[in-house]
């Protein structure tokens, strides 16, 4: 989240009130849902079905939530997919408006989009309380949650939340009430080991990292004229890789620059939650963010996930034309490369009122994906990122019967992703 989102999401608080929004949303309808799978089964009829490379027209089951190809031995109910262009679900990768205002009606939009999964990459902890009881339900979008990330005085995420505080986002808080939740600073070893319990105590789903022009690390740390625009200390990062992977969590790195993603490459995380280059203020420094073949190929070789993130420079659109292009030129140099090299790419928008279609967009006019390789990246290889262990992004038996099915074929015009007919969660219909 850059400083203008900041100012475009206190803005919207202020402008409505959180009063007003507030009473708005106990008007919103939760998600209704009708549950049409039991012990026995369902079967889906009237379906076109996604292969791997077309769609083909066949019935499928529900039994106990997961798909099946063989029927049950009673058929309790029927789904009927309207002739429907059948897919699994979108998942949205990189987004913090998991968010206790307005919440309904940002689910609802999820679920209206057919983005089914989220992944918030840095979210407070205080925050996290009041809205697990909203998602991962039968009736909802299910979330990963990294809450407050590890970072340094300077850094970015300190800047971000520092920032909402000021505007009045965070209600009823202080200064001392965003250490060690919205963030956590450490700067050796010793106060690594001394905050990991209390990072632990808020169930993290993953750990989310924050690195920032690491090359200029000495000069930067504690000084304030690079106030938001550092991270934690480059040497700090493997020990935080190997002490979260030994407590089962996978790791996310903010990078900014192609050394901070040569650094966290190299340490082993598991994610890389940005393209480097989005907050790019001098075009005259192109190399700068440009990451290395070597690096592309290393982040395949440990099955290193990318992404995307590419929708932040519109943030540059309308004040300045000369960095937008420049930006997405950056992007697209970076994204060619990590394709050449057979890396991973998860589909992220990283924007507070977006839940990745336009993204998914944006990938596609940059014409280096096909319509099937966005298809992919937004129905599998994102669903696997959010959650990594379970049976989904998949139509085939055993899976989670998770799914979507759209009006037309999204092969043919991908506009089609745009007129979501029919929403299904694990045998349940979300309406």
């Amino acid at each position: 989240m850059d400083s203008l989102q900041i100012m475009h999401l206190s803005q919207w608080l202020k402008g409505a009130s959180i009063l007003v929004i507030l009473i708005l949303c106990s008007f919103c309808n939760a998600p209704n849902v009708r549950k049409v799978a039991n012990k026995d089964g369902a079967i889906i009829i009237n379906g076109r079905w996604l292969n791997g490379e077309a769609f083909e027209p066949k019935s499928m089951y529900v039994i106990d939530g997961h798909f099946s190809e063989r029927p049950p031995q009673k058929i309790t109910d029927t789904i009927d997919a309207q002739n429907g262009f059948i897919i699994p679900p979108f998942a949205e990768t990189h987004n913090h408006n998991i968010f206790p205002i307005a919440l309904e009606a940002t689910i609802q939009n999820y679920i209206d989009k057919g983005v089914l999964y989220s992944m918030s990459q840095g979210n407070t902890c205080f925050s996290r309380d009041s809205v697990n009881s909203f998602v991962n339900t039968p009736k909802s979008i299910d979330v990963a949650f990294a809450n407050g990330g590890f970072t340094s005085s300077n850094g970015h995420d300190v800047d971000v939340n520092q920032n909402l505080l000021r505007r009045g986002v965070f209600r009823n808080k202080k200064l001392a009430d965003l250490v060690n939740d919205a963030y956590y600073i450490v700067s050796s070893l010793e106060e690594l080991e001394k905050t990991w319990p209390t990072f632990l105590s808020c169930n993290p789903d993953f750990v989310k990292i924050f690195l920032g022009y690491s090359e200029e690390f000495d000069q930067r740390n504690n000084n304030p004229d690079f106030f938001g625009h550092s991270g934690i200390n480059p040497d700090l990062v493997p020990a935080i890789v190997k002490l979260a992977h030994q407590h089962n969590l996978r790791v996310s790195s903010h990078v900014e620059t192609a050394h901070d993603f040569h650094i966290a490459v190299k340490s082993g995380v598991d994610m890389i939650a940005h393209l480097p280059g989005y907050q790019v203020n001098d075009t005259n420094e192109k190399e700068r963010f440009i990451i290395s073949d070597e690096d592309a190929r290393m982040a395949k070789r440990k099955g290193i996930t990318i992404i995307s993130t590419t929708r932040l420079n519109y943030s540059f659109q309308r004040r300045d034309q000369v960095l937008f292009d420049f930006v997405r030129d950056v992007f697209k140099t970076n994204l060619s490369k990590l394709k050449s090299a057979g890396a991973k790419i998860a589909i992220g928008s990283d924007r507070f009122g977006e839940v990745s279609v336009e993204e998914a967009f944006n990938l596609l006019e940059m014409n280096l994906f096909t319509k099937k390789e966005i298809l992919h990246m937004w129905t599998y290889t994102s669903p696997k990122t959010v959650f990594p262990n379970r049976k989904i992004g998949q139509l085939k038996e055993g899976y989670e019967a998770n799914f979507i099915a759209l009006k037309n074929n999204p092969l043919q015009d991908f506009n089609a992703v745009r007129e979501v007919m029919l929403r299904v969660k694990k045998g349940h219909i979300l309406e």
